[in-house]
């Protein structure tokens, strides 16, 4: 392996690190990074960790503002909007077509999809049904044979993290968030486009709707008064 390769694999193993750290919580919205203690917490130089940011400032993740100050995204009211109806309309399109095309390897995908979550469920694992949502989401993309809705969830992938971690901080149920999943992999399962369509379309209103309620009070106490 080259030195460029060696390189290029220690910012993207430092980036991947940072990510699973931020879609986790353990580095929640509004931290400040502070380079010096978080490069030596991880065992990073210094160089490392800057460009592991830097790529993660594309994403969308952190925000790197002057002086050097680098701070965890947090989305707004306007950004979690968007981000959820944007969801609703991929994934509804996606459930629907997965419906249409399902095979014998397509339903064995979506069982495992969903036992992953009904394990994560029954531990309490708050970070295990997240990241078992978004995996089933993903599965159900591919499964519907479109490249360009593929494309282009992939393009929301880390900002719908995002949006994963900070909508569990709030009224996350646990049971609720497995049976709207287990109704949806069956309508799939059996080829029931319209239902398909329905579930995945409605599944992420609710807490859309109550997350961007929450970050407006949030903005508003915020606002400078006139």
């Amino acid at each position: 392996m080259s030195n460029s390769e060696l390189v290029g694999t220690l910012n993207d193993q430092a980036a991947a690190l940072l990510r699973s750290r931020i879609f986790s919580g353990g580095l929640t919205p509004g931290t400040r990074i502070l380079e010096a203690d978080l490069a030596d917490e991880l065992g990073l130089s210094r160089g490392t960790l800057r460009s592991a940011l830097q790529q993660l400032g594309f994403e969308g993740l952190v925000v790197q503002k002057r002086f050097r100050s680098t701070f965890v995204a947090t989305l707004s009211s306007r950004e979690a909007f968007e981000i959820y109806t944007l969801r609703n309309c991929l994934e509804s399109m996606a459930a629907q077509l997965a419906a249409r095309n399902i095979d014998k390897a397509g339903m064995a995908a979506i069982a495992a999809a969903v036992d992953v979550m009904e394990q994560a469920a029954g531990r309490n694992d708050v970070d295990g049904v997240r990241e078992a949502d978004f995996l089933f989401h993903q599965c159900v993309a591919r499964l519907s044979g479109h490249s360009k809705l593929q494309e282009h969830y992939k393009i929301i992938e880390y900002q719908t993290r995002l949006y994963l971690s900070q909508i569990s901080e709030l009224d996350y149920d646990l049971s609720v968030v497995l049976g709207v999943h287990v109704k949806l992999a069956k309508a799939i399962r059996r080829g029931d486009e319209a239902t398909a369509f329905r579930l995945a379309q409605d599944h992420n209103t609710a807490d859309g709707e109550r997350m961007v309620r929450n970050l407006r009070n949030q903005e508003s106490v915020k606002a400078p008064a006139m």
